[in-house]
């Protein structure tokens, strides 16, 4: 008797599981990674500074690739008239 060893994916959003790192099935097939690095900080009251960094990598099936580039597309398309206006400016 032999071990067989295999590799899972996963999709880091929605956790979908395939054998393959393109998490082929059906007719569709693809994976993306997202990377998101940066820093957020708030002043207080006193006037000091603090906050965090973020380092953020994610694998992700083709269905998130298209739900997170619909996101993305929809963002780049606002200009910042359509910002005022939501933020009641």
């Amino acid at each position: 008797m032999g071990i067989i060893k295999s590799t899972q994916y996963e999709c880091d959003r929605c956790f979908r599981r395939a054998s393959t790192s393109d998490f082929a099935g059906g007719s569709n097939a693809g994976q993306g990674k997202l990377t998101l690095k940066g820093h957020r900080g708030s002043r207080s009251f006193q006037g000091d500074w603090g906050g965090a960094n973020f380092d953020i990598d994610m694998l992700l099936c083709f269905s998130c690739c298209d739900d997170l580039m619909k996101i993305l597309r929809s963002c780049k398309s606002r200009s910042p008239a359509d910002i005022t206006a939501e933020e009641g400016g």
